[in-house]
């Protein structure tokens, strides 16, 4: 864990008011966003955490921990607070790319009100609303094949001209087959053509 000594007054400040240390062997930021904690998130940050600050085993930053483990609010403290929406993982992936494989439609509503990109890819070619039509094979959160029409949906209103990869990805995403989905691919001005990474 890495603690400064600016976050020394939030640290001890948490701890006053009976809030456990933080333990997982990453930055307290993370720590706090993994654990769903927003009041910490936001006075770590006050007392000059950095809130885009990359750790853990994966090396994501911390918006991408609090949408892995579920954590709605810590996402909003972690934008409101001054979080990149669009900062990426080594692979290249951001939080909304991750948000929308786990059909999480509520984040990434969140994130794209903050500014979330969804015509960014990974650096495999994978998008947002590929990974939302064809879900992921993770075994935290296990959505491949999965309808995730909201998702869809949610990113298609955001921007009405994205198209799925040609990728692997994007080919499992129409063999899956979903209609809901399928049916928001197919609205007025989006083509079922693929477009090739």
């Amino acid at each position: 864990m890495r603690i400064s000594i600016g976050m020394l007054p939030a640290v001890l400040a948490l701890a006053a008011c009976g809030q456990r240390p933080f333990d997982t062997g990453t930055t307290p930021v993370i720590a706090a966003a993994q654990e769903g904690r927003p009041g910490a998130i936001r006075a770590l940050i006050t007392a000059g955490a950095d809130p885009n600050l990359p750790a853990g085993v994966n090396g994501w930053p911390p918006l991408m921990h609090a949408v892995h483990k579920d954590r709605k609010l810590a996402v909003a403290a972690l934008l409101d607070s001054g979080a990149d929406p669009n900062q990426r993982s080594a692979d290249g992936s951001t939080a909304l790319i991750m948000a929308a494989g786990y059909g999480a439609t509520g984040m990434v509503r969140l994130l794209l009100e903050h500014g979330a990109d969804p015509r960014i890819e990974n650096f495999a070619g994978i998008s947002a609303l590929t990974m939302a039509v064809s879900g992921v094979a993770d075994i935290d959160n296990f959505t491949l094949g999965s309808c995730q029409s909201e998702t869809v949906k949610a990113l298609l209103d955001a921007a009405p001209d994205l198209k799925v990869s040609a990728n692997v990805w994007g080919r499992i995403a129409r063999t899956i087959g979903c209609a809901e989905s399928l049916k928001a691919l197919d609205r007025p001005g989006q083509s079922r053509t693929w477009r090739k990474p």
